[in-house]
């Protein structure tokens, strides 16, 4: 009676669990088929639990990736690690929309039977702001690319202007030299003017 107790116990935590889950839970059988899936999974899809359950998890899925099936009957008759590099996943929602997902997924065996549990969770507000920081930092470098092309333009003119102000002073140093050099030889110009 005690351990009928305590699984009954295990059992009430678990889908107390999957249920205030926020995000999606699905359980799949080795047949692709959803046998157990919490209420925010039928949120992010469209659907309600009923129209879920005992359907192939493809339906979920943008028909790009529906080639997935023998991958997952591989998954499930041998769990391997995914790869957290993998290319982009998206879900396809009821109404046929689509949207980038990254989903966690692990097995257990019951009955000599293995099945896949899956939490799915929507990452399109990640990937909104990602993209926002991508154009960001592209906006970002293209107006430092601008201020840097301003100011080698204004380097240059002051380069400009300092080279005219050093050629200004050697005339003005030359001209004073000169002038120096009439007023030193002022008597004898007079002289031999007169």
């Amino acid at each position: 009676k005690r351990a009928t107790e305590g699984m009954q116990k295990e059992k009430n935590r678990f889908e107390a669990f999957v249920n205030q889950a926020t995000e999606g839970v699905v359980i799949v059988n080795q047949k692709g088929e959803m046998i157990l899936a919490n209420p925010a999974m039928g949120k992010l899809f469209g659907y309600k639990e009923s129209e879920l359950l005992g359907n192939k998890i493809e339906m979920l899925m943008p028909e790009q990736y529906r080639q997935h099936i023998s991958s997952r009957k591989d998954f499930l008759k041998k769990p391997y690690a995914i790869p957290s590099d993998r290319t982009e996943l998206k879900g396809r929602r009821k109404d046929g929309t689509e949207f980038p997902v990254d989903i966690i997924l692990s097995t257990f065996e019951e009955n000599g039977e293995r099945f896949a549990f899956a939490f799915i969770f929507d990452i399109t507000v990640r990937k909104e702001r990602e993209e926002a920081i991508i154009k960001l930092n592209s906006e970002l470098e293209h107006r430092v690319k601008e201020k840097t092309h301003t100011l080698e333009n204004v380097i240059g003119q002051l380069h400009s202007h300092v080279r005219i102000a050093e050629y200004a002073q050697k005339v003005s140093a030359n001209a004073q030299i000169f002038q120096q050099a009439i007023l030193d030889n002022a008597g004898a110009l007079i002289v031999v003017t007169d």
